[in-house]
């Protein structure tokens, strides 16, 4: 057995450290963009964005620069480069300082039962909240000036500080800066409120949210910026800007405990003691005996873990849809019997909101979110049929969300929104066609979850102007004027007529709690039907006496129904408003002078984006020896243009690589290129010719083009390649007479595909396949030498299947086979079970991994592998080590077997089935996995297993295991990262 280890652990740290690298366009390549800079900002924009968008967005980050540099007492270099675009329903942002400080803003508002909602004009909120992690994130002082001058944007110390610090701090900057935000809003208080009253508060080790438990990131967000706002009311806001000041200049960043007793005078476990305590105390009140609050029931045993959302009942009261989320399985749809207690269920491909029935019952409409055109990711119409159980599209990127049915059942009303704001459409069934419910559209206006009368034909919408918050309207289709309801300050959502039109219930948070408030539409007056001391959202009722509801506890959110009080009823407000003057008026600070912008067409250079801003330092370990280096790259803000380059050096080889790539990816197809230098180890090579063994080094140079085309799941690839390979090590012209080296060159064509499922709490993919396939030619009409022609067939299959809870089945069959040349040193290497994933060097497809063998301990021309694990979950501690930057999730293990063997062309040919597969090796084992997050953001496997080779082990003779240097017929012991597949 000769030994071989391959120089594959490089391109972990250019996918895991560059993740711009080549992929498929991130926007849709068709738009066409602009650019409009401020003193300070890039702000780049399809021109489908409004025009208006784009100056208040230039205005606000302005304001936000004026703000926050003076909080941080610190400037980014240069200029921020920011994307503005409309291409999903989600309202969100993300901020990165890689390899140069950027911003992506998704301008849609959020819906009203997003935890965002919040908010008095979002995109100013949006700017404050993303803002704040520029500057946190790329302030440095200390000794990491001369740091950041060498390595660039890679020295970022504060980057390194828990997600609930980096979250809560700018969440908190988003709320006192604005005065809205989710440090001030009900659902955020209402959820550290629940965790207290039963007992649940999460300890400060859970507080990253990286768990698949309630409440999930929920935890990072709203209890970071809680614990942060009570830091800054206890000790003052300067002492949290006096944290980021020590932590951006520390040698030991990462030790934040120690740079909170200096600040604070307590590390940050006691702090998170002492504020629990002090939440204890706020929220005794609630546990007084003495005081009375509404009781509901459960309708049945929630599956575990699962989030129960969006209730409606059917017209006939018989039945409630609701949709079911869990971190176990995928989203649903669930249809209770409020007679038998069965529950029936549909899956649908993402999370559904609203949904509505049909008069007579027979059918539900449902909007949910899904990827559109590629690019776009909007909510649709969906019909589900009860009793054919058949699923029907309605609408297909009509960006159509919160649909109810008419009386008549003939027409679905249903909000459409955009960055502009939403409007009212409505849909007529016969037709398929839909168009605008009022007589103009909306701007700076939003709307959530109408509902329609029957009695009256009035219609109850949730209402969201500038400066105003949530408010609940009443719209007459005829007259198509509004009329508030209530004068309360408070946010009003979540409308749902009583089925005979009679009563209107809705929740408002007037108390700082969100509870059930009812309007009589005969009387028109308001009365509060509820006193929960949690949460109460989304109320359906029939008969105006039962309401079913969603209800919030610790774990999350409840189907519940509970009877409906009877208090105090006051006057209703009836001013009637027309259409015109609901539209948000402009508020002061959009009146004023916007900043000064300098506008032109989007281009991808000039900006100095290209130029390498960082340098990431490499250094590792192969199990032979060191490999040292780094590497660099750069790209524009929309990805279409991206190069990376770099160097290595390999002690025990003393050799220096390097690398470097470039790819366009503004169109399907891709388009690359790239040069290479690297070193291919064989370990001890005997040469019978003199008699000696060699310590054999090879080097291969490379260049390479390529073009791929992703299709949905499938993806398709053709690369044409050079290299050019020659011993490294001190040769005999005798000995290097019996290798093959030399040019090598031609193409090679690649096909991939993956329908993998994987959901929040599964330890490895549960579902699908994935299948790569590749076919590899090198011919001399290409520049191969003569002598080194080939074609190379290989190919990779495998199959999970979810057996029990999260225990699954996995499946593997690869291979390879080379015709024409031989090279004698081999095309396929098999052997020990390189890890893929983060850290991993495994992965390719000339590497087949067979535990019970050491690394590589096989090289032919042929091979094949077949492998079978069965995982299980052992625990999910799902917490970190204190503060530190270490997060174990779940940890699980695997039972296993590798079947396979390397083969050289011609030896066996002709082989009945038996002599064929007669010298294969079968190889067994167990591993224990962890799953862990380590860098606060990093997900990695590690695993530690054994395996031994159980069937053919006469062939190991003075094989030795690589970790131990023990004989491997006693087995070998597997330490890696990444999964074996």
């Amino acid at each position: 057995m000769t030994k071989r280890h391959f120089f594959w652990v490089l391109s972990f740290f250019l996918l895991t450290f560059f993740s711009f690298s080549a992929s498929a366009a991130s926007y849709d390549p068709k738009l066409h963009w602009k650019t409009a800079s401020t003193e300070h900002f890039h702000l780049n924009y399809p021109e489908t964005v409004e025009q208006s968008t784009v100056h208040l967005s230039a205005k606000y980050f302005e304001e936000a620069y004026s703000l926050h540099t003076k909080t941080f007492n610190w400037k980014p270099r240069g200029k921020v480069e920011v994307v503005l675009i409309d291409n999903t329903d989600e309202a969100n942002g993300l901020t990165s300082i890689l390899p140069y400080n950027w911003i992506i803003l998704y301008v849609v508002a959020p819906r009203a039962e997003s935890t965002l909602s919040n908010y008095n004009n979002w995109l100013r909120l949006l700017i404050f909240h993303e803002f704040a992690h520029t500057v946190h994130l790329d302030a440095v002082a200390g000794m990491w000036r001369p740091v950041r001058f060498i390595l660039g944007q890679t020295a970022a110390p504060n980057g390194m500080q828990p997600v609930w610090i980096k979250e809560g701090l700018a969440t908190y900057l988003e709320s006192t800066r604005t005065g809205k935000g989710r440090a001030n809003a009900s659902l955020t208080e209402m959820m550290v409120r629940t965790a207290v009253l039963e007992q649940r508060f999460p300890k400060i080790s859970e507080a990253d949210g990286f768990q698949w438990e309630w409440p999930s990131y929920n935890l990072a967000y709203l209890f970071g910026v809680e614990f942060v706002e009570y830091l800054a009311n206890t000790y003052g806001e300067e002492k949290i800007v006096a944290f980021t000041e020590r932590t951006r200049r520390s040698p030991v960043f990462f030790m934040i405990n120690r740079h909170a007793k200096k600040v604070f005078g307590k590390t940050f476990y006691q702090l998170w003691k002492d504020w629990e305590k002090s939440l204890e105390i706020k929220y005794a009140e609630f546990l007084n005996p003495n005081t009375s609050f509404t009781s509901s029931f459960s309708l049945h045993t929630k599956e575990k873990d699962e989030q129960q959302e969006a209730p409606s009942i059917s017209p006939d009261g018989q039945l409630i849809a609701y949709a079911s989320t869990s971190p176990h399985h995928g989203n649903e749809i669930k249809i209770l019997n409020l007679k038998t207690k069965k529950i029936t269920k549909f899956a649908v491909q993402h999370e559904a909101t609203q949904m509505a029935w049909t008069p007579d019952s027979s059918k539900i409409i449902y909007s949910a979110l899904q990827r559109h055109k590629r690019y776009n990711r909007f909510f649709d119409l969906w019909e589900y049929d009860v009793k054919s159980k058949k699923h029907k599209r309605l609408t297909s990127g009509m960006r159509a969300r919160d649909p109810v049915v008419s009386p008549d059942g003939k027409e679905i009303l249903f909000v459409r929104g955009d960055e502009r704001g939403d409007n009212l459409y409505v849909y007529t069934l016969e037709t398929r066609k839909a168009k605008l419910f009022t007589k103009e559209t909306l701007n700076h206006v939003q709307l959530s979850r109408p509902s329609w009368s029957k009695k009256n034909n009035l219609i109850a919408v949730s209402v969201h102007r500038l400066e105003e918050g949530w408010k609940m309207y009443l719209l007459n289709p005829k007259t198509k004027s509004f009329a508030r309801i209530s004068k309360s300050v408070a946010d009003e959502r979540d409308a749902s007529w009583q089925e005979n039109g009679e009563k209107l219930f809705y929740i408002s948070d007037a108390k700082g709690i969100f509870n059930l408030f009812v309007y009589d539409a005969k009387h028109q007056s308001i009365a509060q039907a509820s006193h929960l001391k949690t949460g109460i959202f989304s109320p359906s009722s029939a008969d105006g006496k039962t309401v079913y509801a969603q209800v919030y506890n610790a774990d999350g959110y409840e189907l519940q129904q509970l009877a409906v009080e009877h208090s105090t009823q006051r006057p209703a407000l009836q001013k009637n408003l027309s259409w015109t003057d609901l539209k948000s008026k402009k508020t002061e600070t959009e009146n004023e002078e916007s900043v000064v912008l300098k506008e032109g067409k989007y281009s991808s250079f000039g900006k100095s984006l290209f130029l390498p801003r960082f340098i990431v330092p490499i250094a590792f370990y192969t199990g032979e020896t060191f490999i040292a280096g780094g590497f660099t790259g750069g790209t524009d803000i929309l990805n279409r243009h991206a190069w990376q380059a770099g160097g290595t050096y390999r002690f025990d080889a003393k050799h220096p690589g390097y690398f470097a790539n470039y790819s366009y990816n503004r169109f399907r197809p891709i388009f690359g290129f790239g040069i290479q230098d690297s070193v291919v180890y064989y370990g001890n090579v005997f040469f019978p010719n003199t008699a000696r063994v060699v310590q054999y080094f090879e080097e291969r140079r490379n260049s390479y083009a390529y073009v791929a085309f992703p299709i949905k799941r499938h993806s398709f690839s053709t690369t044409y390649f050079y290299e050019d390979r020659f011993p490294q090590s001190n040769l005999t012209a005798a000995e290097a007479s019996l290798l093959t080296t030399g040019k090598f060159a031609g193409l090679s064509f690649g096909y991939n595909y993956s329908s993998l499922g994987k959901t929040a709490a599964a330890i490895s993919a549960e579902q699908g396949r994935k299948v790569r396939l590749s076919t590899s030619v090198t011919n001399h009409r290409f520049g191969s030498d003569a002598s080194n022609e080939q074609t190379i067939f290989s190919g990779d299959w495998r199959e999970f299947v979810k057996t029990w809870g999260h225990q699954v089945l996995a499946l593997r069959a690869a291979g390879g086979i080379t015709f024409g040349d031989t090279i004698n040193q081999g095309t396929f290497g098999m052997g020990g079970a390189l890890g893929e994933g983060a850290f991993g060097a495994g992965g390719s497809l000339f590497y087949l991994p067979l535990r019970g063998l050491p690394i590589s301990a096989i090289s032919s021309t042929r091979a094949m592998l077949g492998s079978a694990e069965y995982r299980f979950r052992l625990a999910s501690p799902q917490r970190s080590l204190g503060t530190w930057p270490f997060y174990l999730k779940n940890v699980h293990a695997s039972l296993f077997a590798d079947y396979g063997n390397g083969w050289n062309s011609g030896e066996k040919d002709g082989a009945n089935f038996k002599e064929f597969f007669g010298d294969f090796l079968l190889g067994v084992g167990a591993e224990l996995r962890a799953d862990f997050v380590v860098g606060y953001g990093l997900p990695v496997v590690g695993r530690l297993g054994y395996g031994i080779i159980v069937v053919n082990r006469d062939r190991l003779n003075g094989v030795k295991d690589d970790l131990l240097n023990t004989d491997v017929k006693n087995g070998v012991i597997i330490l890696q990262f990444g999964t074996s597949f």
